[in-house]
């Protein structure tokens, strides 16, 4: 029942769209309306249709329109600079589409915590990652130690019981995993870092992408959720990040998962 009900909620847009969209066509004289107003409105309604997919039974098409969706919001994110702050809980189109090499420092693993629906979706679009022959490698940093809010004592437990549940949907993942444990100080901030496929004027292009929480209040709620993340297509700061990592990961040992797993698991 509440699937249904949840259905019904998301073609709600979808339905009330078509009346612009015939206005949009029609492109009516009006002194009344904002300028441009329409065109935001059928691009609203082009992304909103996306929710009529939930009451016919193909999962595929489903799938394809999702991707358009988080293009799509790749390109209205950046389309002021190379620099943006947003709500990470509302912009889930920044996790995907990561290829090549993806550095993960001081990861605070709460999604471990989401509602049941969350977590499993987060496990399949991870086990998405993993599964992609284009993506090489995800590197993760722990720490172990450091000051309240800055490290997360239960990370390393936590990541073990998500990436375990991510195995079990993408077995590649253990070739494509390695794990350090630094063993100083924990800094005030985590950040995903590597190639990601963003759409832009010229289209789906590949570019440096980084991902960076600073671990501090007001920038982080007290239960240890991000507020808000800053979402970077700066080569030289995502550089620099990607250098930090990588010395990290020089003046540590790296563990592949299985090894890591019979070390850390409790």
């Amino acid at each position: 029942m509440k699937k249904r009900i949840k259905k019904i909620l998301i073609s709600l847009p979808a339905v009330l769209s078509i009346p612009i969209i015939i206005i949009r066509t029609l492109q009516p004289e009006s002194s009344i309306l904002p300028e441009n107003i329409l065109d935001v409105l059928a691009l609203s309604c082009l992304v909103s249709i996306t929710g009529l997919l939930f009451l016919v039974d193909n999962e595929e098409m489903s799938v394809k329109f999702d991707k358009i969706n988080h293009r799509l919001s790749d390109a209205l994110l950046f389309s002021k600079g190379n620099l943006t702050a947003i709500r990470p809980a509302k912009s889930p189109s920044i996790w995907t589409g990561f290829k090549g090499s993806m550095y993960i420092v001081n990861p605070p693993l709460k999604m471990v915590e989401a509602s049941e629906d969350s977590y499993q979706s987060l496990v399949e679009s991870h086990a998405e990652r993993f599964n992609d022959d284009e993506f090489k490698m995800g590197h993760y940093v722990f720490f172990e130690k450091g000051d309240q809010g800055r490290y997360f004592p239960e990370a390393i437990p936590l990541f073990i019981k998500f990436m375990s549940d991510v195995e079990s949907l993408a077995p590649a993942l253990k070739q494509k995993l390695r794990i350090s444990v630094a063993d100083i100080s924990a800094p005030g901030f985590t950040f995903f870092c590597g190639a990601k496929h963003v759409a832009s004027e010229k289209g789906l292009e590949a570019v440096s992408y980084a991902i960076t929480y600073i671990n501090e209040e007001p920038l982080m709620y007290q239960n240890g959720f991000s507020n808000w993340a800053f979402i970077s297509l700066n080569e030289s700061y995502n550089s620099t990040l990607e250098d930090y990592a990588t010395g990290l990961q020089h003046r540590s040992k790296s563990y592949a998962w299985d090894e890591f797993k019979r070390k850390y698991a409790s």
